[in-house]
């Protein structure tokens, strides 16, 4: 009887086991797959790879040179990958200034972070309203390359950008032209006040020099 009780222990005990590793498998082959926030600045390690891979990259194209306060424009993410071959990826899209939006069913925006509603693309359409109050943005974007069986084999990497404001530059340029101005003109006036009191100096001692003089005339 005891025998046969351990029997049914360690087939339930098995049988558990089998079960966890299933669920496991199951949960590994999805992770993240309907979209992930927070990897922006990080990268999606360590369930997708423990660094960023050489031969996968992550782009946003459609970014302007200068961006204009206030104006909506449209951004291609886009990851490429020699390492793992397929169509199967996911992003994590973050701005500093501005907002995003999406109308791309592969893409959605989750506290203002634009990420992959599914791992079917590698290639996302997302919109980012410019800030009209600030002058400046950095884009930080997490792409990731997946083989569509599980978290291994899969291969990320991590891309930033910074853009400013149309006439920002020109702002800085006027701001330190002002500055050197005061910087001169507080030269100026520094070597103004060092030629007075010399020249003060000078005049002193010339009127003392004069006194002396009389002194030893006077006594001669």
């Amino acid at each position: 009887m005891t025998k046969l009780r351990e029997r049914y222990l360690t087939q339930i005990i098995l049988l558990a086991m089998s079960l966890a590793f299933v669920v496991f498998l199951v949960v590994s082959a999805g992770a993240n797959s309907d979209g992930v926030t927070g990897k922006s600045k990080t990268g999606c390690k360590p369930c997708h790879a423990a660094s960023a891979d050489l031969g996968t990259t992550v782009s946003i194209t459609g970014l302007p040179s200068q961006f204009t306060p206030g104006e909506t424009y449209l951004l291609n993410v886009t990851v490429t990958s020699t390492t793992v071959s397929g169509s199967n990826g996911g992003f994590d899209l973050s701005v500093t200034a501005g907002t995003l939006s999406t109308t791309d069913p592969n893409a959605q925006i989750v506290n203002n972070e634009a990420t992959h509603t599914n791992n079917n693309a590698r290639s996302w359409q997302v919109s980012w309203a410019a800030p009209t109050d600030i002058k400046s943005a950095i884009f930080f974007v997490a792409g990731q390359a997946t083989n569509g069986v599980g978290t291994a084999g899969d291969a990320w990497n991590l891309q930033q950008y910074s853009i400013s404001a149309t006439g920002a530059e020109d702002e800085v340029s006027s701001e330190g032209e002002r500055m050197q101005l005061w910087v001169t003109q507080v030269a100026v006036i520094s070597v103004a006040i060092a030629f007075v009191s010399f020249t003060a100096v000078g005049i002193a001692r010339k009127i003392e020099a004069k006194k002396e003089g009389k002194k030893h005339g006077g006594h001669t």
